[in-house]
């Protein structure tokens, strides 16, 4: 990966700038997209593996943020306030204003501070 160490280097020198936004737009479309096993550990040499339970997970979707967070007796988890009259199984992960759900069932919903995702969950895991 020596290509994209050159480019994170290059931004280096715009960090503390107000040209950075534009020198990450001009560098970040230009980057090869490659995984760190496939793009370092692939040409690694005397590599050695050891097997450990450190209860790491890879979120890679809404979805699977639901295994880690706890439940509520209706199967509901969130982040940020929530109301939820008869709510189930649904994932509110929201920031600091009160999200409410009524009548939601197996759903995803997210709120930011720019926009406002809703879907059923199953949407969320592709």
């Amino acid at each position: 990966m020596p290509q994209f160490y050159a480019q994170l280097e290059g931004l280096a020198s715009y960090l503390d700038t107000s040209s950075y936004g534009e020198a990450l737009k001009q560098v970040w479309p230009q980057v090869v997209k490659q995984t760190i096993d496939y793009g370092i550990m692939e040409g690694a040499q005397d590599v050695a593996v050891l097997p450990v339970d450190i209860g790491w997970t890879d979120v890679g979707s809404w979805g699977s943020l639901v295994d880690l967070l706890p439940a509520d007796a209706q199967g509901n988890r969130w982040v940020g306030p929530h109301l939820g009259i008869d709510t189930h199984n649904t994932l509110v992960f929201g920031g600091s204003r009160l999200v409410a759900t009524i009548g939601v069932e197996d759903m995803v919903i997210v709120d930011t501070a720019d926009a406002l995702l809703v879907c059923p969950a199953t949407a969320s895991k592709k």
